[in-house]
């Protein structure tokens, strides 16, 4: 007989208890759907939390094992979740004649119930049969390490959840002290379905001028609550290992942690190179991975800029931007040199202003900025402008050049640790 559990009914209460033929369970066939219409082995590797099992158990009754009662029972093993009770009618195999009733409850009790005249038939008979149903993967109940456990007597297997496609990850440079070397870095572990197992992070510092600033540590967040407590990373000059709890649906980690520049790299325009990567695995026990590359623009020397232009009263109002990288530039000298047909202000205005003055001179040998009256270093971003008069005007066009250079201290004939900074702007 085929029994397929599927409709709503209430319970029957029984006048002869039904015998368990638990012991009478000849074999068990375990079938894999991922839609639901299609029907396969159950694949090595593990089946989708999306998919559905189908179970065919098959029995076998001595004879004369209905003489007392017509009534037999089994309980599913606690690995199934019924969604519902269950009933119907329980027909023969041969000549699909009813033989009797089958009733299943939400518990997952199975009791069939042979009809009089089919016992009394059948009574000197060996009787076999077999009990047919569905279950959705996600309905089945799993252990911590996701895998279904089955046990029907004789028959006792794992199914592992394999999970695709658990993670993303993402990485940034959120913060760059260029004055001081260091890129703060925040990288992202997400999970849409969950992960499998645990997740491991690892940070790789790729450029040889970018080490792992171990003095400032690690911040671990878990959906936004801080676990960094509860962690413990293994790390080097060049980067770390974190071993995190598996993921469930929906779950985020976020790491925050620190680079440092080199001292050799100090004072240059430096590009740096950062990887991290997050494993985990499927159901089967294989790893995937997911990773992401950062590459981080980190200047550290001062930077200047110029630009020009004509007034409305038919000057050429020029502007110098000093952007000092919060560094100290006490000591840098600030020089402005226009072409020949232009002569430069006296003095040009600054912002904000420096010891309290807002105008400071920047021909001839220049401006050096001195040590604020405050004790402060000069670790503005500074803005000078000033007007000078258009040159004549020679075969209708004219042309006028000036250029803006950014020198760091040192002694006279010797050559500074960093380059000038210069620039030209033009109209």
């Amino acid at each position: 007989m085929a029994i397929l559990l599927a409709m709503v009914t209430a319970g029957t209460v029984w006048a002869v208890e039904p015998t368990d033929f638990t012991d009478r369970i000849t074999g068990v066939e375990i079938k894999y759907s991922p839609d639901g219409y299609t029907w396969g082995d159950v694949p090595a590797e593990g089946v989708e939390k999306t998919g559905h099992l189908r179970f065919n158990i098959q029995w076998s009754l001595d004879r004369n094992y209905l003489d007392s009662n017509s009534a037999i029972q089994y309980r599913l093993p606690g690995e199934f979740r019924l969604v519902r009770a269950d009933s119907g009618v329980v027909y023969n195999d041969r000549n699909a004649d009813p033989m009797g009733t089958y009733e299943v409850s939400a518990d997952g009790h199975i009791v069939i119930h042979y009809n009089e005249t089919y016992v009394k038939t059948n009574r000197n008979s060996v009787l076999t049969g077999h009990l047919e149903f569905q279950a959705n993967v996600s309905d089945m109940k799993t252990s911590t390490d996701e895998r279904i456990h089955i046990s029907i007597p004789p028959h006792s297997t794992e199914i592992p959840i394999n999970r695709t496609s658990g993670m993303s990850i993402d990485k940034k440079a959120v913060e760059i002290d260029s004055a001081n070397g260091i890129v703060k870095y925040t990288a992202t572990v997400n999970s849409d379905k969950g992960t499998y197992g645990p997740v491991i992070v690892e940070d790789r510092m790729l450029s040889d001028s970018l080490t792992l600033d171990q003095g400032k540590g690690f911040t671990v967040t878990r959906n936004g609550g801080d676990i960094s407590s509860i962690i413990t990373p293994t790390a080097t000059g060049k980067g770390f290992r974190l071993a995190l709890e598996r993921m469930d649906p929906g779950d985020r980690y976020e790491i925050t942690y620190y680079g440092r520049i080199t001292a050799d790299a100090a004072g240059t325009d430096t590009t740096v190179v950062n990887q991290v990567k997050a494993t985990s695995k499927r159901g089967n026990g294989d790893d995937f991975s997911v990773d992401k590359r950062v590459e981080t623009n980190v200047s550290t020397r001062p930077d200047v800029s110029k630009s020009g232009g004509i007034t409305a009263g038919g000057k050429t109002k020029w502007t110098i931007g000093i952007d000092t990288k919060n560094r100290d530039i006490v000591g840098w000298t600030l020089t402005d040199t226009p072409s020949a047909n232009i002569t430069l202000p006296d003095t040009v205005h600054i912002s904000p202003a420096v010891n309290g003055s807002d105008t400071i001179s920047v021909g001839g040998s220049g401006f050096t900025f001195p040590v604020n009256s405050t004790g402060d270093p000069a670790t503005h971003k500074y803005t000078i402008t000033y007007e000078t008069d258009m040159p004549a005007v020679v075969d209708g066009t004219t042309r006028v050049d000036n250029t803006a250079t950014l020198t760091p201290p040192g002694p006279a004939g010797i050559p500074a640790p960093e380059a000038p900074r210069s620039i030209t702007g033009s109209v």
